[in-house]
């Protein structure tokens, strides 16, 4: 008589054993990294100037965070701050 499978339910997926980071984290983290003051946040809108508004055509709305130089879009915030963890 064959053995049964193990469920997919006996097994706890790797992203639930880690250890969640929090914006305040990430922020910290990639300060670090960046070597660069964290200068707060900002949403892309219209800005008048054609060539700009075109540039920013399909991230217009979304929220970035600033390092000194370094732009990291709200979404990838976290992510990045973990690869660097």
């Amino acid at each position: 008589m064959p053995l049964p499978l193990p469920s997919t339910h006996d097994r706890i997926p790797e992203s639930t054993t880690e250890t969640p980071m929090t914006k305040a984290q990430a922020i910290e983290t990639l300060s670090a990294e960046f070597n660069a003051p964290y200068e707060g946040t900002f949403v892309s809108a219209l800005s008048g100037d054609l060539i700009q508004d075109i540039m920013w055509e399909n991230d217009l709305g979304k929220t970035y965070h600033r390092f000194g130089k370094t732009v990291v879009e709200d979404s990838n915030l976290i992510p990045l701050a973990k690869h660097y963890a």
